[in-house]
């Protein structure tokens, strides 16, 4: 499991190469990297979710391929989902590219903490 979230996180570097990686600004790459870790926190909720005996809700089974998909294909379509949300900023103009990314970085931290996710202080 630590493998297929490391080359989720890694899975960025060379897409740098072609999405104007040299365009973010400071407040894009924090804002991508919120992007990153929600992605990770939506899939592992999403994973333990499949574990447990719960299948994904029919609304978004179809971009699994199925209501039980494989870890597998779960993070491959996390990866894509991630390389297409990077694309898309990396064409974007700075005002639009940073709620673009606020927006997705929110959407994902909703789906997690929909899955389960969630914060505690305990003392």
């Amino acid at each position: 499991m630590k493998a297929i979230v490391a080359a989720l996180i890694f899975s960025i570097i060379p897409l740098s190469a072609f999405a104007g990686w040299s365009d973010f600004d400071r407040t894009d790459k924090i804002l991508f990297s919120s992007v990153v870790v929600s992605q990770i926190a939506d899939g592992l909720t999403t994973a333990a979710t499949i574990k447990n005996g719960n299948g994904i809700h029919e609304t978004f089974a179809w971009k699994y391929g199925a209501s039980h998909p494989s870890p597998g294909r779960l993070w491959t379509v996390k990866a894509a989902e991630l390389c297409l949300a990077y694309v898309v900023a990396g064409r974007l103009s700075g005002p639009y590219r940073k709620a673009f990314l606020g927006c997705t970085a929110a959407l994902l931290i909703y789906c997690a903490a929909n899955n389960g996710l969630s914060f505690s202080i305990t003392y």
